[in-house]
C-alpha cells in the first residue's frame, strides 16, 4: 500500500468519524430529552424509574463514545498533518 493510500484511508476514516461522532451526539441529545419526559409520565413507578435509570446510562454511552470518535477525528487530523 502506497503512502498516498493510507493518507486517503486516514482521510476517509476522519470523515466517518466526524459524521458519526454527530449523529451519536444528536442521538444521545433526542434520548435524553425523551427521556426527560419519560421521567415525569413514570413518577413514583419503580419500574418506570428503572427504565428512565437505563436510558439515562443509554445516553451517557452515546456521550462517551462520541467523545472517543472526536478524539478519534482530531488523531486522524494530526496524522495527516504530520505526513502530507
Amino acid at each position: 500500500m502506497s503512502v498516498e493510500e493510507i493518507l486517503g484511508k486516514v482521510q476517509s476514516l476522519k470523515q466517518d468519524t466526524k459524521e458519526l461522532s454527530a449523529g451519536m451526539a444528536a442521538t444521545g441529545q433526542n434520548l435524553q430529552q425523551n427521556n426527560t419526559q419519560l421521567l415525569a409520565l413514570v413518577r413514583g413507578s419503580s419500574s418506570g424509574q428503572t427504565a428512565v435509570s437505563a436510558v439515562s446510562m443509554a445516553v451517557r454511552a452515546l456521550q462517551d463514545s462520541a467523545l472517543s470518535l472526536r478524539e478519534l477525528e482530531r488523531e486522524c487530523e494530526g496524522f495527516l498533518a504530520r505526513n502530507s
